[in-house]
């Protein structure tokens, strides 16, 4: 048997014409109707987090194309990657994190969504001050995983 390494980003195909995936850490979600991932919104299930932001030479956000792909770390695989916060979030180290109301965000609690995605993998607390700031999460729970 082949092992494969959980902890490093897959390629997947990207929605055609999205300009927002110019941030590392979005959460994405399974489009439907194609084997493609797209910004996870509201309370739909995220797949997994965008491993680095998609941009052209000149640093500017890129719109994908069809059979563009971008790297995926997958919800489930036990990955520490860093993950866009909502504002205003406090973290400590084991806290259950969940997807945000706030698009391809997370939250310190469950907003209503009840899609949980990890727990804080940082050293110590934390208090994220604007909507975007990085934290370390520990992609421990599957898709769909609503339970601390």
């Amino acid at each position: 048997m082949t092992a494969i390494d959980q902890s490093t980003p897959r390629n997947f195909p990207a929605v055609a014409s999205v300009a927002t995936l110019a941030y590392e850490g979005i959460l994405l979600k399974k489009s439907s109707g194609a084997n493609t991932v797209e910004i996870q919104t509201g309370t739909d299930t995220c797949f997994g987090i965008l491993d680095q932001a998609f941009l052209d030479d000149e640093g500017n956000a890129r719109t994908t194309a069809s059979g563009d792909k971008v790297g995926v770390f997958q919800l489930g695989t036990g990955a520490i990657v860093n993950v866009r916060s909502s504002a205003s979030q406090t973290y400590t180290i084991g806290i259950a994190v969940y997807a945000s109301a706030t698009d391809g965000a997370v939250d310190d609690s469950d907003p209503g969504s009840s899609n949980m995605i990890g727990h804080y993998a940082g050293d110590g607390e934390v208090t994220t001050a604007t909507a975007g700031d990085l934290i370390p999460v520990c992609l421990d729970m599957p898709p769909g995983a609503t339970g601390a």
